[in-house]
């Protein structure tokens, strides 16, 4: 039997701690025990992912990729910080309110198909991108997110930025029909609108902030 040396023992230890878990196809279900101590967990590649983060009550950073017949169930966990969700296919129609998230500060959900995601955004939320998922009309309540600094979305017919004071940069791509809810801050110094046809006439002031444009109807630059 090897016997490792004390310090090498504790190394050992920590790195284990230190690593994320991750779930590959042939993984075995987990028991309550190890799943409240994980704090991160990434999932890539599968062909069944379910999820309920009731039962990750210490998770603070989630990533689903590349999978299909994803079932997500958020519940009412309040420790995830960070949620990466790309390139999946949900069980159809399957509904994300991720408001109840209340530490949730960067979240990207990108190439997703059969998902709805619905309620108003946690005032937490510091860096979200929202991009080339399957969704029709999609509406994005950020109101009173206070501490939003950088935002990019696309297929949106509605975004509300109202209350969020801190917004630094906003990108917006392939969204027709599309309307921004509450005033742009003096905070916003980058906008990138790509695509984009708005419901009404709308202005924009470029005083103090670089503007960008490429193909957008019914919007004026002064």
């Amino acid at each position: 039997m090897i016997q490792l040396q004390p310090f090498f023992s504790i190394m050992l230890a920590l790195a284990i701690l230190c690593c994320p878990l991750v779930i590959a196809e042939s993984a075995s279900t987990f028991d309550k025990e190890q799943n409240a101590s994980v704090k991160e967990l990434c999932i890539e590649s599968r062909s069944k992912v379910s999820i309920n983060l009731d039962e990750y009550p210490n998770l603070e950073s989630l990533s689903i990729s590349t999978s299909t017949n994803v079932s997500l169930k958020i519940g009412v966990n309040n420790n995830i910080k960070k949620l990466e969700l790309m390139d999946n296919d949900f069980v159809e129609r399957s509904v994300l309110n991720l408001n109840s998230l209340k530490h949730l500060e960067k979240c990207t959900i990108y190439g997703n198909a059969g998902i709805i995601i619905s309620g108003k955004w946690p005032e937490s939320i510091q860096k979200l991108c929202v991009l080339n998922n399957w969704i029709d009309s999609l509406k994005i309540n950020l109101s009173g997110c206070k501490n939003l600094v950088e935002l990019a979305i696309s297929n949106v017919s509605l975004v509300d930025l109202s209350g969020c004071s801190t917004l630094e940069s906003l990108n917006v791509s392939n969204s027709h029909n599309f309307t921004i809810v509450g005033k742009l801050q003096p905070t916003l110094k980058y906008i990138d609108l790509h695509n984009v046809s708005f419901a009404e006439k709308t202005e924009i002031k470029q005083v103090q902030r670089t503007v960008s444009t490429y193909e957008c109807n019914n919007l004026t630059i002064h």
